[in-house]
């Protein structure tokens, strides 16, 4: 029981690193609906990473891989970059992905402009 509660502590403590890592870019649409700044729902996860790198000419590389455990059924897998401005942080691009297999995987770019590959 204390081995669950320290594993669920030390994810949680991931999301929240992760949800609180700054993710800032060039010009894009932002939301005018607040939305929660931590959003934890997970359960069978086995293996969750994350990164983002920024290139010296301003394109973002969004990565996302959640692996599932044997008991789970299905992923729901959704990555946000967002940028800071005027004091505020804002929606630029969302990418999502659902699977039923044992893995799921975002990989995107996003460069300034809009421009997306």
């Amino acid at each position: 029981m204390l081995k669950k509660r320290f594993l669920s502590a030390v994810v949680s403590a991931f999301f929240l690193f992760i949800a609180l890592t700054p993710a800032a870019l060039a010009a894009g649409e932002g939301s005018t609906r607040p939305e929660p700044m931590v959003s934890i729902q997970y359960v069978y996860i086995n293996q969750a990473s994350t990164s983002l790198t920024i290139s010296a000419s301003g394109t973002a590389t969004v990565y996302g891989y959640v692996q599932r455990t044997p008991a789970g059924r299905n992923i729901f897998l959704m990555s946000t970059l967002q940028r800071f401005s005027n004091g505020s942080w804002s929606n630029v691009r969302s990418w999502s992905r659902s699977s039923t297999s044992s893995s799921a995987t975002i990989l995107e770019t996003h460069q300034p402009g809009g421009l997306t590959e």
